[in-house]
């Protein structure tokens, strides 16, 4: 049993468990947020002042950090997981290019307009989560550096947690029906 059979067995408990995203209308400054859907996992990207953006997801220490996707490491990130691990990456986006970055090839993206105020809080909140953490280590295989957090991760506490939070506290209505879901923007 590999991690696709795994994905795949996520994926038919999550059939028809779509996450509906609607997002503020009218934000005051409005600003490009990107959600990634990659069916199991998301993650969120936020500009920065710069013109870049950073990335964050959220995984099991062991799978997500260290790389470790044998069987036993796979189970145990799905469920009993004792350490969870914040993700974050920056990344160059190109609007005109396909892909929009070489980083995302192949990975649905999201483009949601919200309130830059809104962006900037929640960017200055993961940082500050991120930079608390205990250790820091680079997956050479994504490129995210990955910090230990308090918490494991599992069905209740996963990627699709940060996700989803993250959108809420964007000023998004988020729908959600299963913690392992697909996400459609309502535009």
């Amino acid at each position: 049993m590999d991690t696709r059979l795994v994905a795949a067995i996520f994926l038919l408990f999550s059939a028809g468990c779509t996450t509906l995203v609607h997002p503020p209308v009218k934000p005051l400054q409005p600003t490009m947020f990107y959600l990634t859907d990659e069916g199991v996992h998301s993650s969120v990207l936020m500009p920065l002042d710069d013109g870049t953006y950073v990335e964050y997801a959220r995984g099991d220490w062991a799978y997500a950090a260290l790389d470790q996707h044998d069987l036993f490491h796979t189970l145990r990130a799905l469920f009993f997981s004792p350490l969870g691990a914040l993700g974050r990456r920056f990344v160059k986006l190109d609007r005109g290019a396909t892909p929009i970055s070489p980083q995302l090839r192949g990975i649905k993206l999201n483009c949601i307009v919200v309130d830059l105020a809104k962006v900037q809080s929640e960017e200055n909140r993961l940082a500050a989560l991120f930079a608390a953490g205990k250790s820091k280590v680079e997956n050479p295989e994504n490129h995210f550096v990955f910090t230990m957090i308090d918490g494991g991760y599992g069905f209740t506490n996963n990627c699709n947690t940060l996700t989803k939070c993250t959108l809420r506290e964007l000023g998004c209505n988020v729908i959600s029906r299963s913690p392992f879901a697909m996400y459609d923007v309502q535009q």
